[in-house]
């Protein structure tokens, strides 16, 4: 049964590369503070406030970048961990329990926030973890601007 299972696994792209935005850093490294009681330093992303550099807003793809999403999710329609960003918004998305949906701003907001609510057919639950209380909401409005011009 395990092998069977496994054998249905999408293993494309796997493992992703994570690229976690500075706030998820400095989130995680406060809790490690908390636990161990010992202070946790890392060396400063280039472009952010702690380097001295400032820089502009950054893009709805940039922050899809700098959240991991590249890592398991194509903007050229190649299958990967997830399901493919090109020509998504808008469209009607067939879930894994028979019904579907349209990939509209709820949608995709919904699928950010949690993930494992709707499925995509084909796809394996439990491997997009949740961004909520991880991203902003200004954030993940970037994210679906962003995939609406993904053509």
């Amino acid at each position: 049964a395990f092998m069977k299972y496994t054998s249905m696994i999408n293993t494309a792209g796997w493992p992703p590369e994570i690229y976690a935005k500075d706030a998820v850093i400095d989130y995680n490294k406060n809790l490690l503070e908390e636990k161990s009681g010992l202070p946790v330093k890392h060396a400063p992303v280039a472009g952010t406030a702690t380097d001295g550099n400032e820089s502009a807003t950054p893009s709805g793809g940039q922050i899809a970048k700098d959240m991991g999403c590249m890592a398991c999710h194509s903007t050229d329609g190649s299958v990967q961990i997830g399901p493919s960003w090109k020509s998504l918004y808008n469209t009607s998305v067939n879930l894994a329990d028979g019904s579907s949906v349209t990939a509209d701003d709820e949608y995709l907001k919904s699928s950010i926030l949690k993930p494992n609510d709707q499925i995509v057919e084909g796809f394996q639950p439990g491997l997009m973890p949740s961004y909520e209380g991880v991203i902003s909401e200004k954030d993940i409005d970037a994210i679906v601007e962003y995939i609406k011009t993904i053509n």
